[in-house]
C-alpha cells in the first residue's frame, strides 16, 4: 500500500507542475490574442487553437487530482444525515463505478486518438492526435486515482474493524 502511495504522489506532482505550465501558457496565449486583437488589424489565427489544445490539457491532467483528493461534489443533504457506514458505501461504490466508467472509456480515448493521426489541425498544422491525447491521459489518470480511493476505503475500513 505504501508503494502504491508513492508511485501517486510523485504521479500528483508530475500532474500539479503540467497543469500549472498549461495553464500559463493557456493564459498566456489568450493575453497575446486580445493584445494582437486590440493592436493590429488582422488577428493571429492559430492563437484560438493553441489556447483551445492547452485549455484541454490543463483539464486533462488537473480533474485526477480530484478524485485523488475526493473533492467530489456530494449532495450533502444527504450525506450529513447519513451514518458513516452508509457513507463508507457511498463512496466506495461512487469509486468503482468511476474505475469502471474511466477504463472503458480509456480504451475509445486510446481509439479516438489514433484516429486523429489522420487529422491535422487547420491553423497549426500539428496532428489531432497530439490534443485528442487529452483524453487518454484524462480517463488514464481518474482510473489510477479512484483505484487508490478504493484500496484507501477498504483500507480505512480494515483498520477501524481492528
Amino acid at each position: 500500500m505504501m508503494f502504491l502511495q508513492k508511485i501517486s504522489d510523485k504521479i500528483e506532482h508530475v500532474l500539479k507542475i503540467l497543469g500549472y505550465c498549461f495553464s500559463i501558457v493557456f493564459m498566456t496565449v489568450v493575453l497575446f490574442q486580445i493584445i494582437v486583437r486590440l493592436i493590429f488589424p488582422f488577428p493571429v489565427s492559430w492563437t484560438e487553437e493553441v489556447s483551445r489544445f492547452f485549455f484541454l490539457f490543463t483539464i486533462a491532467v488537473s480533474a485526477p487530482l480530484v478524485i485523488k483528493h475526493n473533492d467530489l461534489v456530494y449532495v450533502d443533504f444527504f450525506i450529513a444525515k447519513a451514518s458513516d457506514r452508509c457513507i463508507y458505501w457511498i463512496q466506495f461504490i461512487t469509486h468503482i463505478c468511476i474505475t469502471i466508467l474511466s477504463s472503458i472509456t480509456v480504451w475509445y480515448a486510446v481509439l479516438y486518438s489514433i484516429n486523429g493521426l489522420k487529422q491535422i489541425a487547420p491553423a497549426t498544422k500539428i496532428s489531432m492526435a497530439i490534443p485528442y491525447s487529452s483524453t487518454v491521459i484524462l480517463f488514464l489518470f481518474i482510473a489510477v486515482f479512484s483505484i487508490q480511493k478504493i484500496f484507501e476505503l477498504r483500507q480505512n475500513i480494515i483498520n477501524k474493524v481492528r
